[in-house]
């Protein structure tokens, strides 16, 4: 009979193997702790699959453990050591332009919100010379994402 070990922390699939049989009672097979005879999906790339031993059940969960992980609040860059989707305040891509576009869509950020501000003084004054300039920075700094 074949058996589906996982990790004892993160209950992910490690791999299968044989049991052995129970000395003591040769029509029983012997299942160690963190194993189970209900056999794992597929691997798919990106997911690993963690067992619920509640409910008797593999279940799938992004992993995007060793790639780069930027925090837009701080802008730290670490390689993600966590399971599942990423956290709120995290984005996932290449270390340098993640950064790099990050910092510009801050910058567009702040120009959205001057802009707002430009459009109200434009209606009450009919002058678009100020709405006209952060539209021109903001298309100055599209151009620069890469």
């Amino acid at each position: 009979m074949k058996i589906y070990n996982y990790k004892y922390d993160t209950k992910e699939f490690l791999n299968e193997q044989i049991a052995k049989i129970n000395p003591l009672k040769k029509d029983e097979f012997l299942l160690p702790k963190n194993s189970t005879t209900i056999k794992p999906p597929l691997k798919e790339k990106g997911f690993i699959f963690i067992y619920n031993e509640n409910i008797k059940k593999w279940e799938k969960f992004k992993d995007f453990r060793g790639q780069y992980i930027h925090d837009i609040n701080t802008k730290d860059s670490f390689i993600c050591d966590y399971i599942g989707e990423l956290k709120q305040n995290h984005i996932l891509g290449k270390e340098e332009s993640k950064i790099h576009n990050f910092d510009i869509y801050l910058k567009l950020d702040e120009i959205d919100k001057k802009k707002v501000r430009a459009i109200t003084d434009f209606l009450i004054t009919n002058d678009n010379t100020r709405l006209l300039e952060l539209e021109k920075q903001a298309n100055d700094l599209r151009s620069q994402l890469l």
